[in-house]
């Protein structure tokens, strides 16, 4: 989720020799600037933001019973935290909803990763 903290900006991009999508940071500005204005809305980080979209996306796990179709809905983020602020932050994604409008409006910027032969085995940030 590198890239989807804030931590990470045209201004202040990623230090080479990291393994990150070949995204461009152009590309994600503008998504960037839309998710740090539902953080300030939210009072809650960038990485807070991102973790609750997931959250409220969630996904669909489609079970086959003899006799039904069992749907399962709904998603734990594995966000990773290497210090006590980014635990916080993390924590940060719970107890409150990005609303349908705001989760239509992340889906409407436009990002197109590389189609690299070793992005297709490795995505990081």
């Amino acid at each position: 989720m590198g890239r989807l903290t804030g931590k990470y900006s045209k201004a202040n991009p990623p230090p080479s020799g990291r393994y990150f999508s070949n995204v461009n940071m152009d590309e994600l500005e503008p998504l960037l600037e839309y998710m740090r204005k539902l953080a300030e809305k939210y009072n809650v980080s960038v990485s807070s933001v991102a973790l609750n979209y997931v959250i409220c996306k969630g996904i669909r796990i489609l079970l086959w019973s003899m006799q039904n179709l069992l749907v399962f809905s709904g998603v734990i983020p594995l966000g990773g935290a290497r210090d006590g602020k980014q635990a916080e932050q993390n924590a940060g994604a719970f107890g409150w909803r990005l609303t349908a409008e705001e989760i239509a409006d992340l889906e409407n910027y436009p990002v197109t990763p590389s189609a690299s032969f070793w992005n297709r085995f490795w995505q990081h940030g």
